[in-house]
């Protein structure tokens, strides 16, 4: 039976049109960090460091060589305007939908278990900021946390074991065919995406025929 469902956040939780435009606006002052930050998380994903503390170590690293800054001015950057500012701007102009809201309180409802995992840090605050309720997630993780990004599938498999079903029992509903569809396919589970069909991702009638079907 289908047991778990797993959710990406940006582009899937809420809709991310334009997002890096506005991100882009916001760091007006820091491009060379912005896009070198953006640049070295797209080389290494997948790429494995086991912990968040190394992850950031090679990314800061990276980072300094690339804009020869100092490293303390990238990570202040980096954790006090960055993800600040991304949490700030999803508040103002990012909404969840109510069909997103609607479909938690249903699998809360049907006792399956819901998760979040995203690529990026500060998941729970940003979830906030959208206005959707933390509370309808029994797990809120970030990649980053596990020093790994998508499409890995170790933190699907954490995830899942933290959850307590197995990994043939969990959907993923994500936006991106490689990264979320990829992990999810690779760690045995079912994947949902989104943004080809929202309407079925949404529909506890299709994610309740999963389970019959198990």
């Amino acid at each position: 039976m289908l047991k778990a469902v797993i959710f990406d956040l940006d582009g899937t939780l809420y809709n991310k049109n334009a997002i890096k435009t506005n991100i882009l606006f916001r760091n007006i002052s820091h491009l060379l960090m912005l896009f070198s930050l953006l640049d070295i998380r797209n080389k290494i994903s997948g790429v494995d460091f086991y912990t968040k503390d190394k992850f950031q170590a090679h990314l800061f690293n990276e980072m300094e060589k690339r804009t020869h800054k100092k490293a303390t001015s990238i990570q202040s950057w980096y954790f006090h305007e960055f993800y600040p500012g991304f949490v700030n701007l999803l508040r103002k102009k990012y909404q969840t939908s109510e069909d997103i809201t609607n479909i938690l309180q249903v699998l809360r409802k049907q006792s399956v278990r819901t998760a979040v995992l995203s690529d990026y840090l500060f998941a729970r605050e940003r979830i906030e900021a959208i206005s959707l309720d933390s509370a309808l997630f029994d797990i809120i993780a970030s990649n980053e946390e596990y020093g790994v990004l998508k499409p890995s599938t170790r933190p699907l498999v954490d995830i899942a074991f933290r959850l307590g079903v197995r990994q043939e029992q969990v959907m993923v509903i994500g936006d991106r065919e490689d990264t979320d569809g990829r992990g999810a396919r690779m760690a045995n589970m079912h994947f949902c995406n989104i943004k080809k069909n929202r309407r079925q991702c949404l529909s506890w009638r299709y994610l309740d025929s999963l389970s019959m079907r198990q």
